[in-house]
């Protein structure tokens, strides 16, 4: 396991993520591009839960102390039930970041342990501490595509210059 990598990883895509919530009003931030699909604060608050209630934890509490059960998480109804909608872009943003600096020291002050170790979940035992750690990485890619998306779109509706051809294509809907 390559906890340096790891770390710098995750610190990088920390920073990516304070960078894709400059210029954003919270009314932009509100905003449901598409029926059932999130807002983009409605995604930095699920990215803030899931840095504190799951992949910290579940990975952390899995290398120091397997035998404690892992605690459930409902990212989907954490939507409404923590109201993600009425918050404000820049805090939440900067709990992200904050919640991230606190996640990469944690990782990097561990000692010697067993990145191999399963996790203690009933449904996820398959899964090592090793695996949770990268999937985090790739958890965080696909929200960066996700807010990339939004904010693109944002851009195309609400921009009367826009020169679709002369930018490129941004690929199917």
């Amino acid at each position: 396991m390559d906890i340096d990598s790891l770390c710098d990883t995750l610190a990088h895509q920390g920073e990516v993520f304070r960078h894709l919530s400059t210029g954003i009003s919270d009314d932009q931030a509100r905003v449901h591009l598409q029926p059932g699909a999130w807002s983009l604060l409605e995604v930095y608050c699920h990215l803030y839960d899931e840095e504190r209630e799951d992949f910290r934890i579940r990975v952390i509490q899995t290398l120091t102390a397997p035998e404690l059960p892992l605690p459930d998480i409902d990212p989907q109804g954490w939507v409404q039930t923590r109201r993600y909608n009425e918050q404000s872009l820049a805090q939440v943003c900067q709990h992200v970041v904050s919640e991230r600096q606190r996640s990469v020291a944690q990782l990097r002050a561990l000692a010697a342990v067993n990145w191999q170790q399963p996790l203690n979940h009933p449904r996820l035992r398959q899964l090592t501490a090793a695996q949770v750690a990268w999937a985090w990485v790739a958890h965080d890619l696909l929200h960066i595509r996700q807010i990339t998306e939004l904010r693109y779109r944002h851009f195309a509706q609400h921009t009367d210059t826009y020169g679709y051809g002369y930018a490129g294509e941004w690929g199917p809907d």
